[in-house]
């Protein structure tokens, strides 16, 4: 069940053609990239039925003609999922929902640049970590230093933010 509802997602991604729009990758007032503001936005999900129910929180979102979720607040929700359901067990899935949110990330990125390069680390880390509870290590170790990379420039123009990244990563 979480599998196609996942499926739904990236489908209704790639055929919504407003959601990556430039006008709205911008980031939201308040928005912060660091370890310390993430933390405290997000909470895990602990049971698969709350699995679920995120995932269709998220779909609906997405639907929804004029949603006030932006891209990036998207995107952290369905990460944050994504770790969600791994932990529960729903590795395959976990690992999915992660790849779409690198494409989406990925589009932010390069739309924004650095204003989004800790949540591209993030998203390396996360890809690595899925990859790895699916015993894919070469490449889950190829995305764990990518997103060390990132986090290591980040870490060294601003150690109070982003230090505790780069300690995450490592």
């Amino acid at each position: 069940m979480i599998e196609l509802k996942i499926l739904i997602l990236e489908r209704t991604i790639e055929e919504e053609e407003n959601f990556l729009a430039p006008e709205r990758t911008a980031p939201p007032e308040g928005y912060a990239s660091t370890y310390k503001s993430r933390r405290r936005e997000g909470k895990s999900l602990h049971k698969r039925d709350d699995a679920i129910q995120e995932t269709i929180l998220l779909l609906r979102a997405l639907q929804e003609p004029q949603s006030p979720i932006v891209p990036i607040i998207w995107f952290r929700r369905a990460n944050l999922l994504s770790a969600s359901l791994g932990d529960l067990g729903f590795l395959d899935e976990a690992h999915l929902l992660s790849k779409i949110c690198h494409s989406i990330i990925m589009v932010l990125h390069e739309q924004r640049g650095d204003t989004y390069a800790a949540d591209l680390a993030t998203s390396f880390h996360n890809l690595g970590i899925r990859l790895y509870d699916l015993e894919q290590y070469d490449e889950a170790v190829d995305y764990a230093a990518k997103a060390v990379n990132i986090r290591d420039g980040l870490a060294k123009s601003d150690p109070e933010a982003f230090s505790a990244d780069l300690a995450s990563s490592q």
